[in-house]
């Protein structure tokens, strides 16, 4: 095992974009990943680039319905079901909004796998924490539960339980509804 730490990035993760008068701006991202550089912290870190989230591993945690909504409203925006939260004003629909979408899951998943397979010790995919969606309906600014996701393949892995702690100011309650009938959690 490496004793280093794993950063997921991948530029294309700033395409998570709901419009410059929506509060969750991409420059975020960015500018993150450039605080990291400029403190030196990367030449401690492995900077890895997953694939996106397959359809697959989206269905570890999402409804097939729903990733199919998100890819039509992705392809395009002014055709959102708002019944399954796109085109809201907290989840506008964009284009390529899946693809992105399912890229920051990506890293979220890698990062559990690299840990999980002793290839690091930690790993960190700081656009992830996509918390709020449901496994039927995108909710709070985030459309595929990055987290989730982790956590399923974690258990898909053979985890027997996974310490989920939550940091942000209020309730993941994506995650929570995610494992709520899961009798391992």
């Amino acid at each position: 095992m490496s004793g280093r730490a794993q950063l997921m990035w991948d530029e294309a993760v700033t395409g998570y974009d709901f419009g410059r008068d929506h509060p969750m701006d991409p420059v975020r991202l960015a500018l993150t990943r450039r605080l990291v550089d400029a403190f030196g912290l990367d030449k401690d870190l492995d900077v890895v680039a997953a694939k996106p989230a397959g359809d697959s591993t989206l269905r570890l945690v999402h409804r097939e319905d729903y990733v199919e909504a998100v890819k039509a409203a992705s392809a395009d925006p002014d055709s959102a079901d708002g019944a399954y939260g796109l085109g809201t004003m907290d989840d506008p629909a964009f284009a390529g909004m899946h693809e992105v979408s399912a890229l920051i899951a990506g890293q979220s998943v890698g990062a559990a796998e690299a840990v999980w397979g002793g290839d690091v010790l930690h790993a960190v995919n700081f656009s992830g924490g996509l918390h709020h969606a449901m496994p039927g309906a995108a909710s709070g600014f985030c459309i595929y539960n990055d987290a989730s996701l982790a956590i399923a393949r974690l258990l898909e892995l053979g985890a027997e339980r996974v310490a989920y702690v939550d940091v942000d100011v209020h309730h993941g309650d994506g995650v929570q509804a995610a494992f709520w009938e899961d009798p391992g959690c």
